[in-house]
């Protein structure tokens, strides 16, 4: 559509289009936008018709309206800055405020020690991170790594969906559980990896099963804590299948399932903290957990091309949501090597579920919380 915002998602392309309708003799779209009630309420009803909203109350309404017009007014600003690589649309949350955005869609709970751990890193990988720590990092993925025989060898690109290892973009809803879906990727390339077939695994399964672990269900989790409880019952994983997925914390149906899939001890290391280097050649194994700075004002509205953001404006230490890094390569537009990242929030978000963010300078934290998972 025009404004270069490049829609995937068939909503999202029938609001734009009916804006570009609204707005064909308009010089100056932002200032419509802002002064101009009429055209805001003529897309907004488009907005909730096509996105079948029905609000409980005139004040809700109200609310959302006020909403909806200062997202789409970043979304025009986002498009119209020539700085930047990727481009931003309406969608499903355009109607949201912040505070429900970041509270459904994210989901990343950080344990303590390691999160200390990060704060003392900076953006140039400097000192205040010991030595000894980074170097003992860098020990524990080099001798997981040679002891499950990943090769050195890494290509100029990589995609592991069109090589059919990725299984289809899933949507979280309205539950803080991206953990539990990074998870079961990994693990669904680590079946496929180690037996030769593609499954989707159960993430309501650590959703509702792994609060001893010190997950809190649709209040964000971590990797590890997903992968302890997975080891505490031999590896054991539900299929999505067999354990639907509900976007709510119910009790734990694990006892019974009567044909779980069996990994037996499944084994993590992390990446070195912003070592991109070494995650590249951890997906040249199959897809990698990783957590990213999110940030909000970019990652709500994202629709297509490079996120390549500066840490000031995305910073590598504010991590708070956790997805899938499922390849590589370089962009033909505008030259930039980027990372290929599944997201969890449906095929109707960014570039049919997937979001790719510039490579070399740990770009909103891509490198910072990385962890790969293997078996014996």
């Amino acid at each position: 559509t025009k404004d270069g915002i490049h829609q995937r998602g068939g909503r999202r392309e029938r609001v734009h289009d009916f804006i570009d309708k609204q707005l064909e003799r308009s010089p100056d779209k932002f200032a419509e936008f802002r002064d101009n009630d009429e055209t805001v309420d003529n897309i907004f009803s488009s907005y909730q018709e096509i996105f079948e909203r029905n609000y409980e109350s005139t004040q809700e309404k109200r609310l959302r309206r006020s909403l909806f017009k200062k997202h789409l007014m970043n979304i025009i600003k986002t498009n119209n800055n020539s700085n930047l690589a990727h481009k931003a649309s309406i969608n499903a949350f355009s109607d949201m405020t912040v505070e429900q955005f970041n509270a459904q869609k994210k989901g990343l709970k950080i344990p303590k020690n390691s999160k200390r751990r990060l704060d003392n890193d900076d953006d140039n990988d400097d000192d205040r991170l010991s030595r000894s720590s980074r170097e003992d990092t860098r020990n524990r993925y080099r001798k997981t790594a040679e002891r499950h025989g990943h090769a050195r060898h890494t290509s100029p690109s990589l995609d592991w969906v069109s090589l059919g290892r990725v299984t289809s973009v899933k949507d979280q809803l309205q539950c803080g559980d991206c953990y539990a879906f990074a998870t079961m990727a990994v693990l669904e390339g680590l079946w496929m990896n180690t037996a030769g077939n593609l499954v989707d695994f159960s993430p309501q399964e650590l959703t509702d099963c792994s609060s001893a672990y010190s997950n809190s269900g649709c209040n964000g989790g971590f990797f590890t804590a997903s992968i302890d409880y997975l080891n505490s019952n031999n590896g054991s994983v539900s299929l999505w299948s067999d354990y639907n997925y509900t976007s709510v914390v119910g009790t734990c149906r694990m006892s019974t399932m009567t044909t779980p899939y069996q990994f037996g001890t499944i084994q993590y290391a992390q990446v070195s903290v912003g070592d991109e280097a070494q995650l590249l050649k951890a997906v040249n194994q199959g897809p990698v957990w990783i957590g990213i700075n999110a940030d909000t004002s970019t990652f709500m509205y994202y629709s297509s091309g490079v996120i390549n953001l500066n840490s000031s404006a995305c910073s590598p230490n504010s991590i708070d949501h956790a997805v899938t890094l499922v390849g590589y390569g370089n962009d033909p537009v505008t030259g930039l090597d980027y990372w290929k990242i599944k997201n969890s929030w449906s095929a109707e978000w960014g570039e049919d579920g997937y979001v790719r963010i510039a490579r070399g300078k740990n770009v909103c934290g891509v490198a910072s919380y990385a962890f790969t998972a293997t078996v014996s």
